[in-house]
């Protein structure tokens, strides 16, 4: 929430560039903004300068496709930060990444990656069990390190039956059973193209 004073400021700047700086601004905005000048929160001139050119940038959970690709430049990007090695994901382990409902969208899968990176593992490629082993389902404990595939499938199973969203779980069992397939030679993982 922007005070209003700052509100009629921005709003200025941004349509006479009352300042001068060569400068192309863009923001982001939570969904409802524009409700936000219907109650009085936020002035009309500002939602009407922001809303020029909109750019409706569904959910990470709605561009499955996309994870492999965000997740691998997050990887990338941390381990940079962090003047450490560059590290890969195993195909299992980004299967895994994009059969998960994302909720907190990019910043949650940063952070999975991150406790990752940050954690004990050293190996340059990030294995299905290191990502089973830092999943928190509905603010549940993870999975045990080194804890069977099965026992990952029961505490998904268990979790998601709760109160899961419209075919989390139908995915989710389609990738652990993929997985578990690998391992015994049948099956086999399939990419996420759906």
């Amino acid at each position: 929430e922007l005070p209003a004073q700052l509100q009629v400021r921005l709003a200025r700047v941004l349509r006479d560039g009352d300042v001068s700086l060569d400068v192309r601004p863009i923001a982001g905005v939570e969904p409802g903004f524009n409700r936000g000048a219907d109650e009085g929160r936020v002035r009309d001139d500002l939602v009407r300068v922001l809303s020029i050119i909109g750019i409706d940038l569904p959910p990470l959970r709605q561009r499955r496709e996309d994870i492999p690709a965000i997740a691998r430049e997050l990887l990338r990007g941390i381990c940079a930060l962090r003047r450490l090695p560059p590290r890969t994901l195993s195909r299992p382990a980004l299967a895994l990444l994009s059969a998960l409902p994302w909720h907190g969208n990019v910043f949650e899968l940063r952070e999975l990656l991150e406790h990752i990176v940050n954690g004990p593992q050293t190996a340059r490629t990030i294995a299905l069990d290191d990502i089973v082993s830092q999943l928190h389902l509905n603010g549940s404990s993870p999975v045990p390190r080194g804890a069977s595939l099965k026992a990952a499938r029961t505490q998904f199973d268990y979790l998601l039956t709760q109160s899961p969203p419209e075919g989390t779980r139908a995915v989710i069992e389609r990738y652990v059973a993929a997985i578990e397939g690998q391992g015994s030679g049948g099956g086999g993982l399939q990419p996420y193209f759906e």
